[in-house]
Protein backbone atom coordinates (compact mmCIF):
# COMPACT_ATOMS: atom_id res chain seq x y z
CA UNK A 1 0.00 0.00 0.00
CA UNK A 2 2.83 2.40 0.82
CA UNK A 3 4.32 1.92 -2.63
CA UNK A 4 0.94 2.51 -4.26
CA UNK A 5 0.50 5.75 -2.30
CA UNK A 6 4.01 6.95 -3.17
CA UNK A 7 3.57 6.05 -6.85
CA UNK A 8 0.23 7.85 -6.98
CA UNK A 9 1.70 10.96 -5.34
CA UNK A 10 4.58 10.97 -7.85
CA UNK A 11 2.15 10.50 -10.73
CA UNK A 12 0.14 13.50 -9.58
CA UNK A 13 3.28 15.65 -9.45
CA UNK A 14 4.30 14.45 -12.92
CA UNK A 15 0.84 15.14 -14.29
CA UNK A 16 0.88 18.68 -12.94
CA UNK A 17 4.36 19.25 -14.37
CA UNK A 18 3.31 17.88 -17.76
CA UNK A 19 0.25 20.16 -17.79
CA UNK A 20 2.48 23.18 -17.15
CA UNK A 21 4.79 22.12 -19.97
CA UNK A 22 1.86 21.71 -22.36
CA UNK A 23 0.60 25.18 -21.48
CA UNK A 24 4.09 26.60 -22.11
CA UNK A 25 4.37 24.87 -25.49
CA UNK A 26 0.89 26.02 -26.53
CA UNK A 27 1.79 29.57 -25.58
CA UNK A 28 4.93 29.39 -27.73
CA UNK A 29 2.91 28.06 -30.67
CA UNK A 30 0.35 30.85 -30.29
CA UNK A 31 3.10 33.48 -30.08
CA UNK A 32 4.74 32.19 -33.25
CA UNK A 33 1.42 32.15 -35.09
CA UNK A 34 0.52 35.68 -34.05
CA UNK A 35 4.02 37.10 -34.58
CA UNK A 36 4.26 35.80 -38.14
CA UNK A 37 0.72 35.80 -39.54
CA UNK A 38 1.76 35.79 -43.19
CA UNK A 39 4.17 32.84 -43.08
CA UNK A 40 7.27 35.03 -42.63
CA UNK A 41 10.59 33.35 -41.91
CA UNK A 42 11.38 32.47 -38.28
CA UNK A 43 15.11 32.61 -37.45
CA UNK A 44 16.31 31.06 -40.69
CA UNK A 45 13.49 28.54 -41.03
CA UNK A 46 9.91 28.66 -42.07
CA UNK A 47 7.21 29.36 -39.55
CA UNK A 48 5.59 26.14 -40.66
CA UNK A 49 8.66 24.04 -39.73
CA UNK A 50 8.94 25.54 -36.26
CA UNK A 51 5.21 25.23 -35.63
CA UNK A 52 5.25 21.64 -36.90
CA UNK A 53 8.01 20.77 -34.42
CA UNK A 54 6.17 22.45 -31.55
CA UNK A 55 2.88 20.78 -32.44
CA UNK A 56 4.62 17.41 -32.65
CA UNK A 57 6.12 18.04 -29.22
CA UNK A 58 2.70 19.02 -27.86
CA UNK A 59 1.16 15.80 -29.22
CA UNK A 60 3.94 13.70 -27.63
CA UNK A 61 3.43 15.43 -24.28
CA UNK A 62 -0.34 15.03 -24.55
CA UNK A 63 -0.03 11.27 -25.18
CA UNK A 64 2.36 10.84 -22.25
CA UNK A 65 0.00 12.85 -20.06
CA UNK A 66 -2.97 10.69 -21.02
CA UNK A 67 -1.06 7.53 -20.03
CA UNK A 68 -0.06 9.04 -16.68
CA UNK A 69 -3.62 10.15 -16.00
CA UNK A 70 -4.97 6.66 -16.78
CA UNK A 71 -2.49 5.06 -14.37
CA UNK A 72 -3.21 7.73 -11.75
CA UNK A 73 -6.96 7.11 -11.95
CA UNK A 74 -6.45 3.34 -11.66
CA UNK A 75 -4.29 3.83 -8.58
CA UNK A 76 -6.77 6.27 -7.09
CA UNK A 77 -9.60 3.76 -7.52
CA UNK A 78 -7.54 1.08 -5.76
CA UNK A 79 -6.76 3.47 -2.89
CA UNK A 80 -10.38 4.60 -2.60
CA UNK A 81 -11.67 1.02 -2.47
CA UNK A 82 -9.24 0.19 0.35
CA UNK A 83 -10.24 3.34 2.23
CA UNK A 84 -13.95 2.62 1.81
CA UNK A 85 -13.39 -0.81 3.39
CA UNK A 86 -12.39 0.86 6.68
CA UNK A 87 -15.36 0.59 9.01
CA UNK A 88 -14.79 3.54 11.35
CA UNK A 89 -16.02 6.76 9.71
CA UNK A 90 -13.42 8.98 11.44
CA UNK A 91 -10.57 6.72 10.36
CA UNK A 92 -12.00 6.59 6.85
CA UNK A 93 -12.25 10.39 6.78
CA UNK A 94 -8.64 10.85 7.88
CA UNK A 95 -7.43 8.46 5.18
CA UNK A 96 -9.60 10.13 2.54
CA UNK A 97 -8.48 13.64 3.48
CA UNK A 98 -4.83 12.62 3.54
CA UNK A 99 -4.55 10.34 0.51
CA UNK A 100 -7.38 11.41 -1.78
CA UNK A 101 -7.64 15.13 -0.99
CA UNK A 102 -3.90 15.57 -0.25
CA UNK A 103 -4.55 17.54 2.95
CA UNK A 104 -1.78 18.35 5.42
CA UNK A 105 -1.98 17.04 8.97
CA UNK A 106 -2.88 20.42 10.46
CA UNK A 107 -5.67 20.87 7.89
CA UNK A 108 -7.08 17.45 8.76
CA UNK A 109 -6.93 18.30 12.46
CA UNK A 110 -8.81 21.54 11.84
CA UNK A 111 -11.47 19.86 9.71
CA UNK A 112 -12.00 17.16 12.31
CA UNK A 113 -11.69 19.51 15.31
CA UNK A 114 -8.90 17.41 16.83
CA UNK A 115 -5.31 17.98 17.80
CA UNK A 116 -2.65 17.00 15.29
CA UNK A 117 -1.33 14.40 17.74
CA UNK A 118 -4.78 12.77 17.88
CA UNK A 119 -4.91 12.77 14.10
CA UNK A 120 -1.52 11.03 13.99
CA UNK A 121 -2.77 8.35 16.38
CA UNK A 122 -6.01 7.81 14.50
CA UNK A 123 -4.14 7.73 11.21
CA UNK A 124 -1.67 5.18 12.48
CA UNK A 125 -4.51 2.89 13.57
CA UNK A 126 -6.41 3.41 10.32
CA UNK A 127 -3.37 2.95 8.11
CA UNK A 128 -2.67 -0.46 9.62
CA UNK A 129 -6.08 -1.52 8.36
CA UNK A 130 -5.04 -0.68 4.80
CA UNK A 131 -2.03 -3.01 4.90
Amino acid sequence: MRNLLKRTCCLEANINSEIEELQRLRSIAENISSAFPDGDKVQGGKKHDRLTNIISNIVDHQLALELRIAEYLENLQRIESKIEAVEDSNERLILRLRYINQKKWDEIAEIMSCSVSNIYKLHQKAFKLLL
